[in-house]
């Protein structure tokens, strides 16, 4: 279980370091298209990371709401997941009732 814990750990370290090297990649594009005069390349970066971010976030609570359904309610209470009779069906199909959901 320590071993679990230690690699969660890391994998949050990388995703971290990731994350700086892309907002220098990002500064990097913003500062190349200022200096070329197209303003147009960093309009589209920033409404496909807006885009990016809406999709994780939308993801993350799918993810949430597919969980509380599974192990928060009590067993004798019904969850959404069997309100939609979604238990016997392939995982990306209870993601996608899911997503409906938020």
């Amino acid at each position: 279980n320590l071993a679990v814990l230690r690699s969660g750990r890391i994998l949050r370290v990388l995703r971290l370091i990731r994350l700086i090297k892309l907002s220098k990649l990002n500064t990097m594009i913003e500062e190349s298209a200022a200096a070329a005069g197209r303003q147009w390349v960093t309009m589209v970066v920033a409404i496909t990371k807006t885009g990016v971010g809406m999709i994780l976030v939308a993801h993350w609570l799918t993810c949430f709401w597919y969980w509380t359904g599974v192990f928060l309610v009590p067993a004798s209470t019904p969850n959404w997941i069997q309100e939609n009779r979604a238990e016997d069906v392939a995982g990306w199909i209870q993601y996608l009732h899911s997503l409906r959901w938020i």
